[in-house]
């Protein structure tokens, strides 16, 4: 089930959190990166507030 939060970032663009982006990030923030480093990385329009999330949440 999507909730409210991940609908909102979907229609502004923002990529769909599926386990492969989330693993790839835990394993850039375990490696010292920040936010604002993981959400380049990630491509697209990913934003640090939703990679936060996106760590946060799964």
């Amino acid at each position: 089930m999507i909730g409210r939060i991940e609908k909102m970032r979907a229609a502004r663009g923002e990529p769909f959190w599926n386990a492969e982006h989330i693993a790839q990030a835990k394993q850039l923030r375990s490696a010292g990166k920040t936010l604002k480093e993981i959400a380049k990385e990630i491509g697209g329009k990913a934003t640090e507030a939703g990679v936060g999330y996106a760590l946060y949440k799964k």
